[in-house]
């Protein structure tokens, strides 16, 4: 919260003493990149609502903030304009209704659902990330030199499965992923990856990549733990 507030201290003074617009994205987030700030708000959005529907002694003070926080931080991430932060936020708010229903809050439930409802709505028809999705499918099949955010992404993740295919079992090893990247970047012409050195940006394939079926079954392996 504190962290927030402080980046929209910062952006309302460029905005009144600069003449400088940066309410959005990374000109908001001054301290991480906004998808990592923004999925610490859909943190602190699933712990706030979770501590008010199991009703863990929380004192008026508590109550309040944690209300305000509720409506505050699906703001904030849609002024961030992280898609991950975007849907993690829904689903904080979808798994808050569903331990409503199970804690049999069913005003609360009703609440939740309908402002999850908004803010799907308000993301999927304002927000210019989520707009430009469908458009950057179309570039990013027309065009593999683009580096559009939504577009390049899709090349990479399509470029790195190529990759894991062609060293399934053993990978290509921790330290070379890199470079193994940047050789494939520029043999399919992807400059736009190419000149950001972009990673894989999927946890689960860079393991793959990396470790090979051995690193892939040890990750999921943390998960079924």
């Amino acid at each position: 919260l504190v962290a927030s507030l402080v980046c929209l201290g910062i952006a309302f003074y460029r905005y009144f003493v600069q003449d400088y617009v940066g309410f959005f994205y990374t000109y908001l987030s001054v301290w991480l990149h906004p998808s990592y700030f923004a999925l610490f708000a859909g943190f602190s959005l699933f712990y706030s609502g979770w501590r008010l529907l199991s009703e863990k002694g929380c004192s008026k003070t508590e109550k309040l903030l944690f209300r305000f926080l509720i409506f505050y931080l699906p703001a904030f991430v849609f002024m961030l304009s992280s898609k991950a932060g975007i849907l993690t936020c829904g689903l904080s708010l979808l798994m808050l209704f569903a331990y409503a229903l199970f804690r049999k809050h069913w005003i609360p439930a009703l609440g939740l659902i309908a402002f999850a409802s908004v803010q799907l709505f308000f993301s999927l028809t304002m927000n210019n990330r989520f707009v430009s999705v469908p458009q950057a499918i179309v570039q990013a099949e027309q065009n593999t030199a683009t580096d559009e955010s939504s577009a390049v992404r899709m090349l990479v993740l399509k470029a790195s499965w190529e990759l894991v295919q062609e060293h399934i079992l053993a990978g290509v090893g921790t330290g070379d992923i890199k470079d193994v990247l940047l050789a494939k970047y520029a043999e399919e012409n992807m400059t736009g990856a190419a000149q950001n050195k972009l990673n894989v940006h999927n946890q689960f394939l860079e393991n793959w990549l990396g470790q090979g079926l051995g690193g892939i079954m040890f990750l999921l392996l943390l998960f079924t733990w």
